[in-house]
């Protein structure tokens, strides 16, 4: 099962860095081929682009894709990663975020046992030892109303903050 990692970013070079590095920690060569990175670039005025462009490269993720946005406006980038994404699963990240030990293992285990069509975390990840947030995606999609994106392209279960939508 494939699941798309969308980074939204706007003039961060300084902070990419830390979060492709804890990436490429946590994402073993046997499970690079379960996830892809799409890149939205919103409106960057830094070498943020060119850093990624370098990144993919040097590393194991040959499959990413970069999208250069020519305004700064983070809800449309982040609708623009759910329409970009051909994969059933989305997963937020913010350029600031660095994932823990586990994580890659916690948004595989997660996707094989929720329902949804998509799953989108954002922002620092919280590790409670070895169980992460997929200990506890089980059961979020009781508690929050059904909806629909702004596109209705995916039926999505939305948490009152940008972090999760399930």
């Amino acid at each position: 099962m494939l699941i798309t990692i969308a980074i939204v970013f706007r003039n961060e070079k300084t902070n990419l860095p830390g979060l492709l590095d804890s990436l490429a920690d946590v994402i073993t060569d046997e499970m690079k081929g379960s996830f892809q990175f799409l890149f939205i670039d919103n409106d960057s005025s830094d070498d943020s682009s060119q850093l990624l462009r370098d990144w993919i490269c040097a590393s194991k993720f040959k499959n990413s894709k970069i999208i250069k946005r020519s305004r700064n406006n983070m809800g449309e980038a982040r609708q623009q990663a759910l329409i970009e994404t051909l994969s059933p699963w989305l997963v937020f990240l913010d350029a600031d975020a660095r994932v823990q030990a586990h994580w890659a293992e916690g948004v595989l285990a997660a996707t094989g046992q929720l329902d949804s069509t998509v799953v989108c975390v954002g922002g620092m990840e919280k590790s409670y030892g070895h169980k992460s947030w997929h200990h506890y995606a089980k059961g979020l999609s009781d508690y929050f109303p059904l909806g629909k994106s702004v596109h209705e392209k995916r039926r999505v279960k939305h948490v009152p903050t940008n972090n999760c939508l399930i």
